[in-house]
């Protein structure tokens, strides 16, 4: 009989949960509560909800979606396409988001990459987008009539077998998802369902939830707040989906009983400056979650003396939204020195300071932030020097550099990676450059991000023309455009002779940058 230190933490009797059963466990424990509602005009119960969740997976089924496989949906903040998201999770099938902002030549070079079986399209805002999607799929559904895909909504029946559909495991690739890279090729972030399962667990247990969650997501669920829905359907409470950022609609919901938020940075900023906030009647929230950039200190203190002691920080990324948590009562209006950190390590999760041969460094001396726990991916898809770089000997390196003070708050001071987040998106400057290079009259460009007090970071270009070219910044704007999609036009471009260079002959975006971040006391905003 083997020893209990012989026994596999592998080994069935010690197997942890996978992400879809989480959820499904959720919805069986109040049927009759209102689980979710969105613009639309629906509202399901947690049983609603569930059956919806295997007619949708019978459908997918049915249209030869098998564990393994890829299923993407490009869809706006609809109860349907969260259905559609955990119907191909319960399935065993691999979860791939289309950005909504994104641009269609990363959209298509996403299901070429991601081996998508099955295509999504929400027709609400997308129709067209998903009409030039048809070829990049073997098979395309969509979330209301068109004429290029079958509704799934509309041929969606009642299934008498559940049981028969649930064919996902923990070790399942449950959710791929794609984030840009320095390389200029985006990356597609592999979490499985243990990974979800585990993520969703950190915070059901250390975020501090209302007793009776009303949670209001009006961000994309397919990418950050999607992360809350979850932990609030464990917890029995409501969600509402907002197409998009509202403020007077989300003013008017708070004060309808929304006690729960997820916001980024700028949209804080833009509740802040609403002329309505200020009359409005806020005491309903409980908590509000901030998360995908750092916010500015003395808009913090602002957000505090209107929202109250309510915000909570999540510092997080794409391989690992569970970096680190700052806690409402952390955020001490009497140590205001404070509102630079970006909290300590959730429990579940180890994040350090470390140097290069992932050694921890001495209090207060900079470093690279690294983390380890069950949250973290599994690598990324089909890129195995990737994976290994940022996987390193046990660690997650994050690229983000930073340091630690003497009671465990961590302090973001730098990026190691060139990385922007602008408006709460990451803007990779490769991926901006590649297109910016492609222009006739382009000879080279650097990009780079400069702080912002709207966006918290603006992305800005600086390009040299070939001789004799006289290609406009409206020009260049435009092809970003096209070919990237909004988040990542450059707000300025400044036409210069030369770019500065290192000792190496590498182009010194640290010196472009200082200009700009000279009187920051970080260098990430």
């Amino acid at each position: 009989m083997p020893r209990p230190t012989d026994v596999s933490i592998h080994d069935p009797l010690h197997q942890s949960p996978g992400y879809a059963d989480l959820v499904m466990q959720g919805l069986r424990r109040w049927p009759d509560r209102v689980a979710v509602v969105d613009a639309t005009g629906l509202t399901l119960t947690y049983e609603a909800l569930e059956q919806r969740i295997w007619q949708f997976a019978d459908v997918l089924a049915t249209n030869g979606l098998r564990k393994g496989q890829g299923l993407a949906q490009l869809a706006s903040n609809r109860i349907d396409g969260f259905v559609t998201m955990i119907a191909a999770m319960v399935l065993g099938a691999r979860y791939t988001p289309l950005h909504p902002m994104g641009s269609l030549d990363d959209q298509r070079f996403i299901l070429k990459d991601a081996e998508i079986a099955i295509l999504v399209v929400d027709t609400i805002g997308f129709e067209t987008r998903g009409r030039d999607l048809v070829d990049s799929a073997r098979t395309v559904l969509s979330l209301g009539t068109c004429d290029y895909a079958a509704d799934l909504v509309d041929i969606a029946t009642s299934v008498t077998n559940p049981a028969r559909l649930n064919a996902s495991s923990p070790t399942d690739i449950c959710w791929l998802t794609y984030t840009g890279g320095t390389t200029g090729q985006p990356k597609g972030v592999i979490l499985t369902q243990a990974n979800m399962a585990a993520s969703c667990l950190i915070s059901a247990a250390e975020w501090e939830w209302p007793e009776q969650i009303n949670y209001l997501a009006c961000s994309p669920i397919s990418h950050a707040a999607g992360f809350l829905v979850a932990p609030t359907l464990l917890k029995g409470g409501t969600i509402t989906l907002l197409p998009g950022f509202n403020p007077d609609r989300i003013i008017e919901l708070i004060e309808g009983g929304i006690n729960t938020l997820f916001l980024v940075p700028t949209m804080i900023y833009a509740l802040l400056d609403h002329p309505g906030t200020q009359d409005a009647d806020l005491s309903n929230l409980e908590l509000l979650v901030y998360a995908s950039a750092p916010m500015s200190p003395p808009r913090l203190r602002d957000a505090l003396h209107l929202f109250g002691p309510v915000m909570m920080q999540c510092y997080g990324q794409t391989e690992n939204i569970h970096l680190t948590v700052m806690r409402k009562s952390e955020h001490d209006i009497l140590k205001q020195e404070r509102f630079l950190s970006c909290g300590r390590a959730p429990a579940g999760m180890q994040t350090e300071i470390l140097n290069e041969d992932n050694l921890p460094v001495p209090v207060g001396e900079i470093a690279e932030v690294c983390a380890r726990g069950p949250s973290v991916m599994s690598g990324y898809w089909k890129q195995p020097e990737a994976t290994q770089q940022t996987l390193d000997n046990g660690w997650l390196r994050t690229g983000d550099l930073g340091r630690k003070d003497e009671e465990g708050f961590i302090y973001l001071v730098d990026r190691a990676k060139d990385m922007i987040i602008s408006g709460g998106f990451n803007v990779y400057p490769k991926e901006v450059e590649n297109v910016l290079h492609s222009h006739p009259a382009v000879s080279n460009s650097a990009v780079i991000g400069a702080p912002d007090e709207k966006w918290g970071e603006r992305v800005v270009a600086f390009v040299v023309r070939k001789t004799g070219e006289t290609g406009s910044s409206d020009d260049l704007m435009e092809l970003v455009k096209d070919k990237k999609g909004s988040v990542q036009v450059p707000k300025e471009i400044h036409f210069v002779n030369e770019l500065p260079l290192t000792s190496l002959g590498k182009i010194d975006k640290q010196a472009l940058r200082t200009g700009f971040w000279h009187n920051q006391e970080r260098m990430v905003n």
